[in-house]
């Protein structure tokens, strides 16, 4: 209200001015409106504010009247804030339920941060949940529980009281320690991962896996070694062992072998001649073949993919099986083709030795006494020839290095026992 005086006449005592009574209400009425204003209306505020000063990131619309204060950030005070259309943001210290600023960053309740948490110093909180980036640049002390949803990257320490939930990529450049437990995807580690038990479907190891002190090696399925198994006891076997190519399984202690069985397969053949054929034994089959001669008249014999890695000694045998009718004209006994000075030829007088991973080459068979092996003259007859090649651990190109033998056991057939 305006203020209310009291009149006081034109001369004194003239009966023109207010009444005791009216003058009296106008004095009571200004104060009431002083004491509302700058007070409870009985008791006035101790201390009166005479003027206002604008500090660092403040403005005042004015200095009398409704002053209206405005944040405008920046400054260099001991803290400001700036308020934008995002938020509010400082580029100073902070300090929460406390009024002095530091490098720490204190939440004693829990704390919630839909974007990022990006610590430099040492931080610590009560709960952290954090939706967005979490970068941990020195400590980060969580005595609550964690979740982070985003990426969690650590260059100093994360301790973690409660749990730790991260749904998202995890990376210590300093390591993990103490007990980690969950789902491990793409787990890698360097140096090393030191581990008690590792249970799993399938492990893929690029490097060499050493066990030491091993018991025993369970498995239900299939154990491949690339190179080599190293047993110093004794390795018990129930399936089947199989080398891959190029390699071949070495025993130098006993070997004991139960329920063993050799594959025996068909000698593959082509055309040498009109009225013999070339027989190819390739061990990669195995090493005992069958052939029967009313599909041809054996040429030459191509033993193909024998190992040739160091001085060795390999065998490959051949069931002959003569023809159902009575050979003739030393057809049955695989006459060849221009055989020096008319001398019969016989099985072993052409060789094609091709080791495996060495371009072929042509020999011939050495014979006991420097005679023929010539397969038996009565039809049906079985035959068994064994060629052994000994290879001396020289070149593997070099014929010379290769000396091939052959024995014949024959003549096999039903005999008439009298009674």
């Amino acid at each position: 209200m305006a203020k209310q005086g009291i009149s006081t006449g034109t001369t004194p005592n003239d009966g023109t001015g207010s009444t005791l009574l009216a003058g009296a209400l106008k004095v009571n009425s200004n104060f009431d409106e002083i004491y509302n204003l700058i007070g409870d209306g009985t008791t006035l505020m101790s201390g009166i504010v005479t003027s206002l000063v604008a500090g660092s990131g403040i403005s005042l619309s004015g200095s009398v009247g409704v002053i209206t204060v405005t944040s405008t950030g920046g400054g260099s005070g001991g803290g400001s804030f700036g308020r934008n259309a995002t938020g509010i943001h400082t580029s100073d210290n902070v300090g929460v339920g406390t009024t002095t600023s530091s490098h720490n960053f204190n939440v004693t309740g829990e704390t919630n941060l839909i974007g990022g948490l990006n610590v430099s110093g040492v931080g610590s909180v009560g709960h952290l949940k954090v939706s967005g980036e979490t970068s941990v640049g020195g400590g980060l002390n969580v005595t609550g529980v964690s979740t982070l949803t985003g990426i969690t990257t650590t260059g100093g320490d994360l301790y973690v009281g409660g749990g730790l939930n991260v749904s998202g990529a995890c990376t210590a450049s300093a390591g993990f320690f103490g007990d980690i437990t969950g789902n491990a995807s793409g787990l890698t580690g360097t140096p090393d991962i030191t581990i008690n038990n590792l249970v799993g479907v399938a492990a893929t190891f690029s490097g060499v896996v050493t066990c030491e002190d091993v018991t025993n090696v369970d498995s239900v399925g299939i154990i491949t070694a690339q190179s080599l198994i190293d047993a110093q006891a004794g390795i018990n076997v129930t399936g089947i062992i199989t080398a891959r190519s190029g390699t071949a399984v070495t025993f130098t202690g006993g070997l004991d072998l139960s329920n063993a069985q050799e594959t025996v397969s068909t000698g593959s053949t082509s055309h040498y001649l009109t009225d013999s054929v070339t027989l190819e034994l390739d061990c990669l089959n195995g090493t005992v073949f069958t052939h029967d001669l009313d599909n041809g008249n054996v040429g030459i014999v191509s033993i193909k993919n024998f190992p040739a890695v160091k001085n060795s000694f390999h065998t490959v045998t051949v069931l002959f099986t003569q023809k159902g009718s009575t050979p003739s004209a030393g057809a049955g006994n695989t006459m060849v083709a221009n055989v020096p000075s008319g001398l019969p030829g016989g099985i072993g007088t052409h060789i094609q030795l091709t080791p495996r991973g060495v371009t072929g080459f042509a020999t011939d068979a050495r014979v006991g006494s420097a005679t023929t092996v010539l397969l038996s003259q009565t039809a049906g007859d079985i035959d068994v020839v064994t060629f052994g090649i000994h290879y001396n651990g020289g070149g593997t190109g070099t014929a010379g290095n290769y000396r091939t033998l052959v024995i014949k056991a024959g003549d096999y057939r039903f005999g008439n026992i009298g009674i």
